[in-house]
């Protein structure tokens, strides 16, 4: 197993060696972070730079991880936090199922601008294999500006990208995946600015009382709380669900519900 990560990395960093000097699209996710560190290896981290995109849709535990990631992997100092605009695209706030593809659009579009001002030669992202087989607006957006999926051109699923980040002891190697908060909403219903700090507010919530692997799906003044069913012990307690309930008053929901049917990743899409 660990010859067999040791050659799968070896494979994504020649891969990386051909692209001259990148910018990586970085998320602080386990995928683009493990793009990172190839591209450090393969050109040297003067070659490299990873771009994080700030809006309203990342929450602030997850910017601040990514902030973390790259401090642990010495990498600060290669690190740029980017404004991106995508509430201004009235697309985009639509929040039709192609909303994805405006968000990456405006990404881009900034990383575009940064990589040329900077002589980089082009943008990376940190797609696997997996991502082919499903619905990806986003991609659809990424082969509109030229953008590399080195993972993909390594031929690297997620389950290899797991396994070769465990090998390189990546600091988040076993993190589950975060999509952007909008990804909480229905689609139909408009994304803004308020919803999406409702939403970030109650998940930092939950998981500052100890609850993992969940989500806080947004339906007007209903939180509906996704939890895996062996979690579901989490809400047992009396005052523990006393403290959420009130919690999420305060953060401007009237009532908060437990989903019956567990954690399951696109449910929000359901009206």
């Amino acid at each position: 197993m660990v010859l067999e990560a040791h050659h799968t990395y070896s494979r994504l960093v020649d891969t990386l060696k051909g692209y001259g000097r990148v910018v990586v699209a970085f998320s602080g996710g386990v995928d683009s972070t493990l793009v990172v560190k190839a591209a450090a290896d393969a050109l040297g981290p003067e070659n490299m730079l990873a771009a994080t995109g700030v809006s309203a849709s990342l929450g602030e535990r997850e910017q601040d991880g990514a902030v973390r990631t790259l401090q642990d992997l010495n990498l600060a100092h290669r690190h740029r936090l980017i404004g991106t605009y995508e509430q201004d695209n009235p697309l985009y706030r639509a929040n039709n199922p192609d909303r994805c593809f405006h968000c990456k659009t405006e990404l881009y579009t900034q990383l575009e601008e940064l990589a040329a001002r900077e002589n980089f030669n082009c943008i990376a992202n940190g797609a696997n294999t997996d991502d082919l087989s499903d619905y990806r607006p986003g991609m659809e957006a990424a082969k509109n500006y030229s953008v590399r999926s080195p993972l993909v051109e390594a031929g690297l699923a997620k389950a290899d990208v797991r396994s070769v980040a465990l090998h390189l002891s990546l600091p988040n190697w076993d993190k589950p995946a975060a999509p952007c908060l909008a990804s909480r909403v229905p689609h139909g219903t408009e994304v803004n600015p308020e919803i999406l700090s409702q939403i970030g507010k109650a998940e930092a919530f939950l998981s500052d009382l100890g609850l993992s692997e969940f989500r806080v799906r947004h339906h007007g003044d209903v939180a509906r709380i996704e939890a895996l069913p062996d979690s579901w012990a989490f809400f047992d307690d009396a005052k523990r669900r006393t403290r959420i309930e009130r919690a999420f008053e305060s953060f401007g929901y009237r009532f908060v519900a437990l989903d019956l049917g567990g954690y399951r990743m696109g449910k929000a899409v359901i009206r």
